[in-house]
């Protein structure tokens, strides 16, 4: 008890001295940058705008901060001389972001949250052109001896903002000239705060795994830490699902994924979209939150159309165009981290490599995770950019002149999985 109550105390003075250990960081404009690509159903353009000013304030693991852009900045990258110093000029104008009125644009993170090692998820408002809407991205931001550095990668519906010049979402028979409404913003920033500041502040990088805990799991602690990737915390509720198992081995303590287990997916293109499914051949999730997932690509199925219709672009999905599922019959999720995370709908954030076509990339994503002693159930909804997984077919960013045959880069998928003990 005695041992209970020390520790109590000890972590209580250090939440409480967290906030007096603030660190405020003024970004370093010289050596931060945002980096923007349009993309246009010919081609794309990109480019880089400048930081006016900015500073991130870190108390504990929280982020908050403002930043300041200076939209007279704007300049074009992909081109050179007058075609270059032409396209600024028009980004510029009130077809686009208006800087003769608007001459800047500013950014509010209102909350960071953390997930896995220096990864972040951040929640701000972006005003530009006199609007304002929140948005959300992750990031990675990292604290070494009084320097920051934070990266992110995201893409904006430009229209939020009133800027709808060549959108198809608003103007008709645009034709090649039709411009995407998203924007895709390259943020890096590099930071530093007072000496003062730097001294008295207790170290806060975050280690590459943590696995946090309440206050009354640290004061009972008294053994090593869980594993890194802890498995959501199963109820006392006895499961009622009778749905079969696609795995026929069957490891104790391990849940394997049932039949009825669903992978819908989407795709867009320039005036319309389709969308289907494909079966989960098998899988398990593990007591410590890892798992593997076989998809079977031999099963894609498209559901907007039908008969024959159908039947074909299933069969072109699964050609050498895109997914070539006879030379790649199978398609693999590994979980490598399952995490507690908070939002509305969410209970998990996951973290996994997916293999497609033989190339794996690492994905990361927000979950809602139900689990009992029997069985779990997995809700999620995320998007990929398929060309890294090389399906580039349709694709404005390899190909050029397509019209309006391009087909976006992102596939969006929609995940039902079951299983049970």
């Amino acid at each position: 008890m005695l041992k209970q109550l020390i520790s109590l105390t000890f972590l209580l003075s250090f939440l409480g001295m967290s906030s007096l250990f603030a660190q405020t960081f003024s970004i370093d404009t010289d050596n931060s940058s945002i980096a923007w690509t349009g993309k246009k159903v010919a081609g794309e353009h990109s480019g880089t705008i400048g930081i006016k000013s900015g500073n991130l304030t870190q108390d504990g693991k929280d982020f908050k901060g403002t930043f300041i852009i200076d939209m007279s900045t704007i300049e074009v990258t992909d081109l050179q001389g007058e075609m270059a110093k032409n396209l600024a000029g028009h980004l510029s104008g009130e077809d686009f972001f208006d800087v003769e009125k608007h001459p800047e644009a500013t950014f509010e993170i209102t909350s960071a949250t953390a997930k896995i090692g220096n990864s972040y998820d951040v929640t701000g408002i972006l005003t530009m052109k006199g609007v304002s809407n929140t948005i959300e991205f992750p990031a990675n931001i990292s604290v070494d001896n009084g320097t920051l550095k934070a990266d992110a990668n995201l893409s904006i519906n430009r229209t939020k903002w009133g800027i709808k010049y060549g959108s198809t979402s608003y103007f008709k028979g645009l034709g090649d000239k039709a411009i995407k409404n998203e924007f895709d913003l390259a943020l890096v920033l590099h930071g530093s705060a007072p000496v003062s500041e730097v001294v008295a502040a207790a170290p806060t990088t975050r280690p590459a795994v943590t696995n946090e805990l309440t206050i009354e799991e640290e004061v009972a602690e008294e053994v090593p830490p869980p594993p890194p990737a802890p498995a959501p915390k199963a109820s006392s509720a006895s499961s009622t699902r009778k749905g079969t198992s696609a795995s026929s081995s069957r490891t104790p303590g391990v849940y394997n994924v049932a039949t009825e287990s669903i992978v819908g997916w989407r795709g867009d293109k320039i005036g319309g979209s389709h969308s289907g499914t494909i079966a989960v051949k098998s899988g398990n999730l593990k007591p410590d939150g890892t798992g593997t997932f076989v998809i079977d690509m031999s099963t894609i199925t498209v559901t907007d159309l039908q008969g024959e219709t159908a039947k074909q672009l299933a069969g072109h999905l699964s050609s050498a165009d895109f997914f070539d599922a006879e030379k790649y019959p199978e398609a693999t999720f590994e979980i490598t981290g399952l995490y507690p995370a908070k939002g509305e709908g969410i209970t998990h954030a996951v973290t996994g490599l997916l293999t497609i076509k033989g190339i794996t990339n690492t994905i990361n994503f927000p979950a809602f995770i139900t689990m009992t002693d029997n069985s779990f159930d997995a809700k999620a909804k995320f998007k990929i950019d398929r060309t890294k997984w090389d399906v580039k077919y349709g694709s404005s960013s390899f190909f050029k002149g397509l019209g309006d045959k391009v087909i976006y880069d992102h596939i969006y998928f929609d995940l039902d999985l079951k299983g049970s003990k």
